[in-house]
């Protein structure tokens, strides 16, 4: 099970693959954007 994630209208998060540190990441891994809509 994930944790529930409160997000403020109109925050971006980055989300990729878990990584132990920054010379592990790759410029082709995935990268998916969770937008949370504003009201307005």
């Amino acid at each position: 099970d994930l944790p529930v994630l409160y997000l403020q209208g109109g925050s971006i998060v980055p989300v990729g693959p878990a990584i132990q540190c920054v010379g592990e990441a790759k410029a082709s891994d995935d990268l998916s954007l969770i937008v949370a809509l504003d009201e307005f």
